[in-house]
């Protein structure tokens, strides 16, 4: 999951949190609790409302979506996932 929250870096403010949780949940095969405790012990709760938000904003902003489908693609290509 580092990848995953080195992938968002570039990403700027609170986004980056969102995008580092939300690669993890969309790469990897961890269980929603294990990403919680990895960024920081959030919730399950926490995790699954910023997934649900990331998704959202996935619909509303293009060039976020880009972006994060560029980062998806460069971790699932080079098995840092």
């Amino acid at each position: 999951m580092r990848s995953c929250e080195s992938a968002a870096a570039g990403v700027t403010g609170t986004t980056r949190g969102t995008a580092a949780i939300y690669l993890a949940h969309g790469v990897t095969d961890e269980a929603v609790v294990v990403i919680g405790e990895y960024f920081g012990g959030a919730s399950m709760a926490a995790v699954s409302k910023t997934v649900a938000r990331a998704e959202h904003r996935r619909g509303e902003d293009r060039a976020w979506d880009r972006r994060r489908a560029r980062l998806s693609e460069r971790l699932l290509a080079t098995g840092a996932a």
